[in-house]
């Protein structure tokens, strides 16, 4: 019943069978919610014929890495230096829905 603003979503088609989850949100988010989030993501490789699922989580958000784990997703090994912050590069892991 509380109509707070928790997380803002942007589901991306990046190919035909491919997706990529972009998802921001505010501090305090309970886990379990967001867990769920990320199953309901991971259900649409079969609803609608999705093969990839694929998001960025920073490296230093170890919160947000524990969560899609939690939720079925694994870093797939690849890595991307974008953006600064506190004069530091930021480096982002991609994660895949298996």
């Amino acid at each position: 019943d509380d109509d707070r603003l928790l997380a803002v979503i942007y589901i991306e088609h990046i190919a035909p069978f491919a997706i990529n989850v972009h998802i921001s949100v505010v501090d305090k988010v309970p886990e379990a919610d967001l867990v769920r989030f990320f199953v309901s993501v991971k259900n649409k490789k079969a609803i609608e014929g999705i093969t990839e699922i694929t998001g960025w989580i920073l490296k230093q958000n170890k919160g947000m890495r524990r969560t899609g784990e939690a939720a079925g997703f694994r870093q797939n090994g690849v890595t991307m230096v974008y953006g600064v912050s506190k004069n530091r590069p930021l480096v982002w892991l991609q994660y895949r829905a298996v």
